[in-house]
C-alpha cells in the first residue's frame, strides 16, 4: 500500500484506492454526525466501534455532541455482579449529593472511553487508579 522512496512515502495504487474509500466514508460519518447534531435527538443513541478507533478518531472529534445538563461518563465494565453505577452512586453518597438523574450519563463499555471523553471536557469519569 506504501512505496518507500529515499525521501519520501508514497502510496501505490492499491494504497490510493482505499485512501479514498476511506476518505469518503469519514465524509460520510462527518455528514451524519452533523446533521444528528442539528435533530438535537433527545432519546439514547447507541454508538459500537472499536474501542481503538473511539479512543484514537470518534472521541476527540465528537466536540459538545454529548453536552447535557447531566455530565457524568459512566464506565459500564464494573466488576463482575456489581449493581449499575455502582462507583457512582457510592461517591456521590458520600459526598452527600443526591442525583436522581444518574443513569442519564453517556455510557461506555471500556473505561478508557469514559476517561478519554473526559478529558476532552466531555463530562466527568469515575476512575479506578490514580492519574496524578
Amino acid at each position: 500500500m506504501l512505496q518507500r522512496l529515499p525521501r519520501e512515502v508514497l502510496l501505490t495504487a492499491e494504497g490510493e484506492r482505499l485512501r479514498c474509500v476511506v476518505s469518503d466514508a469519514f465524509r460520510c460519518m462527518d455528514t451524519v454526525i452533523g446533521e444528528i447534531r442539528q435533530e438535537r435527538i433527545s432519546a439514547p443513541m447507541e454508538m459500537i466501534c472499536a474501542p481503538s478507533f473511539a479512543m484514537r478518531w470518534l472521541m476527540p472529534r465528537m466536540g459538545d455532541f454529548f453536552l447535557r445538563p447531566n455530565l457524568l461518563l459512566h464506565d459500564d465494565s464494573a466488576w463482575s455482579g456489581a449493581p449499575a453505577l455502582i462507583e457512582w452512586r457510592t461517591w456521590l453518597e458520600h459526598a452527600g449529593v443526591d442525583l436522581p438523574d444518574l443513569h442519564l450519563g453517556q455510557r461506555f463499555n471500556v473505561s478508557q472511553l469514559a476517561v478519554g471523553s473526559a478529558m476532552t471536557g466531555q463530562g466527568i469519569a469515575m476512575g479506578r487508579n490514580c492519574t496524578c
